[in-house]
């Protein structure tokens, strides 16, 4: 039942994050101004990177242009210092928590470990392996999403719950 509430809520986050953003779109254009969509299909992505480049657009370029690119982001020997940063401070616009510090440690990690690997692994092609690789991506992504609103002495009972290991 825990599972399937995350999935629940993984949609209900997504839904209403993206309904916001479609109703400013929509009144902006109403008005004259243009204003690009914020999201892109984020849940058909294949790795957390990609995931991201779809997820919240305005700001992940707002980010990417103004922490990742200053650190050197674009440079091989500063890149993963550059996503872990670009990450905790993703996390830390919504607000100062542990929680959030760990939501941001979490993502950085996915994307530099997605990073390393696909430099020496070429996506399988296929429908299986797309499949595979979007389920994975939203089971990653989902995982993490609680951090963006447990308590901090909350995080433990729920995880351990959601693993299976307390009632």
């Amino acid at each position: 039942i825990l599972l399937a509430n995350l999935v629940l809520y993984m949609f209900y986050f997504y839904f209403n994050f993206s309904g916001f953003s479609d109703i400013a779109v929509s009144f902006a254009g109403f008005f004259g101004f243009q204003i690009s969509n914020n999201f892109n299909r984020p849940f058909l992505q294949q790795n957390p990177q990609a995931f991201w480049n779809s997820w919240h657009m305005s700001l992940t370029s707002f980010m990417r242009r103004n922490v990742f690119v200053p650190l050197g982001g674009f440079r091989k020997e500063r890149e993963l210092f550059a996503v872990m940063v670009t990450m905790l401070a993703v996390a830390l616009w919504h607000g100062l928590t542990v929680p959030l510090v760990l939501f941001g440690l979490y993502h950085g990690s996915g994307i530099i470990i997605w990073r390393l690997w696909s430099r020496s692994h070429a996506p399988r092609e296929g429908l299986l392996p797309r499949v595979a690789r979007t389920a994975s991506t939203f089971a990653f992504v989902a995982l993490a999403m609680p951090l963006m609103t447990l308590k901090l002495q909350d995080i433990p009972s729920f995880y351990s719950a959601l693993l299976g290991f307390s009632s």
